[in-house]
């Protein structure tokens, strides 16, 4: 089975907005999203749920940006960005994989449109990322 196939068919909105987003994000803009949507999939928040402390940790950590109001968007759709348990697999039940393994099956699992740099560039703040979690 690929990490590709978790069979998640999307909303006609989700592809619309997908299709933006690609357009409009710039590579920093995609960090941005790449890495707060992850995270927030990674704690299993939901939307209600999302506080402002777990957003200047995220940002603190990574610097993504200069306040955390610039992260709310991909907080709120990681569950559209990281649909599936797949993601939840790789995170809590390989953790006796190094972790740059882990880094590459996340990489591979992310949607192209959101790849923001180079596959070293994304593993590092993969790797930051894991360690938080």
């Amino acid at each position: 089975m690929s990490v590709r196939s978790f069979g998640v068919k999307l909303k006609p909105i989700q592809l619309i907005g997908k299709a933006v987003l690609s357009t409009v994000l710039t590579p920093y803009g995609k960090r941005i999203f790449f890495l707060t949507s992850l995270y927030m999939q990674m704690r299993h928040q939901h939307i209600s749920l999302i506080q402002q402390n777990t957003l200047q940790k995220l940002n603190q950590t990574l610097r993504l940006a200069r306040s955390e109001s610039a992260l709310m968007l991909a907080a709120h759709a990681h569950k559209v960005v990281w649909p599936g348990d797949l993601l939840t697999r790789i995170v809590e039940q390989d953790k006796e994989l190094p972790i740059d393994v882990r880094c590459d099956a996340i990489i591979d699992l992310a949607p192209e449109w959101l790849k923001y740099g180079s596959k070293d560039d994304m593993s590092k703040d993969i790797g930051l990322l894991l360690k938080e979690v």
